[in-house]
Parts: structure tokens; sequence; C-alpha cells
């Protein structure tokens, strides 16, 4: 079993929300237009990254202390994160995908192997 979600990584957790914002608005006010919805503000951005919620955007600490949670409670065995659906420069794209294999997959491994007990062997980061 798999889980989606969507966020961004970053050095910061104000420069993962500066490039996250503005490419998760693009995308939803272009679908909320079509529905006569009214477009989402950076508030509900912050809103939907915060505790409990499916979004991880931020440092990878942060994002890397909320993925086990979703783990404990689905069990999944993949985590898939969408970064940023709307238009974002390739050099953060490309710095997201780096911290997200060097730093986040190394910390949740170590958390969920801590949390599930040492009979559980993380696989090897690639």
């Amino acid at each position: 079993m798999a889980m989606t979600l969507h966020g961004f990584v970053a050095g910061t957790s104000q420069r993962a929300a500066e490039i996250y914002f503005p490419a998760d608005a693009e995308l939803f006010n272009v679908v909320g237009a079509a529905k006569g919805i009214q477009g989402v503000t950076a508030a509900q951005v912050a809103t939907k990254s915060g505790p409990g919620s499916t979004y991880a955007v931020g440092t990878p600490q942060q994002v890397a202390e909320k993925l086990p949670n979703h783990h404990e409670v689905l069990g999944h065995q993949r985590t898939m994160l969408q970064l940023a659906v709307g238009t974002v420069a390739r050099r953060d794209l490309m710095r997201a995908i780096e911290l997200l294999g060097a730093e986040v997959a190394p910390l949740v491994r170590a958390e969920i192997t801590k949390r599930e007990g040492s009979s559980v062997t993380p696989a090897p980061a690639r």
C-alpha cells in the first residue's frame, strides 16, 4: 500500500512555503475558477501544512517528523510526495529531490525502525 501527499522540502520552512504556495495556488486557482470557487490563499496552504494534515511542506526535519505518523496510522510501505503541482523552478525541484533522498528518507527509515523495533530492516538508501 502507498500514500501520496502534496508537499515540498527546502532548506528552511520559509523557503519551502515561498516555493510551494505559488505553485499550489496556481493549480487550485485554475481548477477553482472553472468551478466558480474562490482562489486559495497563503493562509489556507499554511493550515493544510500544519500538524495532522496531509501536506508536508518544510525543512527535511519537519517533513521527516510528519511521515512516520502517517505510517503509524496506515501501515503503508511507500510514501510518494507530489512536489508542487504548479510551476516551480527546476533548480528548486532538484534541490527538493536531493533533500528527500539525502536527509528525509534516512530520518524516516530510522524513526520507523525505532517505532517498530529492531526486527524491521529499513530499505537501503538509493
